[in-house]
């Protein structure tokens, strides 16, 4: 499946889930395909929020045999540096070896980083559901 099919299949899942997102798409110039933009080249594909479930995404997807530019490795790996765990309201836990009411902490983070394949559709399906 080439990437453009699989965007398709991605945007789908994200509106049905309930996701705000926004992809820039590139368009056709006397220069050939571009995408206008500012600033450094690479930025994932998709950002992607749910209000309810209080998550940001951020996507990159590639088509079977795609493979992610040395500007997109940057963007990724500066945003995975960035994650940063939250922690939730405390989860009363009762009796654990002896100790009395402990309470454990759920942790989750500030936000999610992805680079998506078509054969990672069932774990993509997951994730946003």
């Amino acid at each position: 499946m080439n990437e453009e099919d699989f965007s398709t299949q991605v945007e789908d899942a994200l509106t049905r889930f309930g996701w705000r997102w926004m992809h820039q798409r590139p368009a056709k110039t006397e220069k050939g395909w571009r995408t206008a933009l500012s600033g450094h080249k690479g930025f994932p594909d998709y950002v992607a929020v749910h209000e309810q479930k209080k998550r940001l995404l951020f996507i990159e997807l590639k088509g079977d045999t795609g493979k992610t530019s040395p500007e997109q490795d940057e963007w990724l790996a500066d945003l995975n540096e960035c994650v940063r765990w939250i922690t939730l309201e405390p989860i009363p836990m009762g009796n654990v070896r002896g100790v009395r009411n402990i309470k454990v902490s759920k942790m989750i983070p500030s936000f999610e980083v992805y680079v998506w394949y078509p054969k990672d559709s069932d774990a993509m399906i997951e994730i946003l559901r």
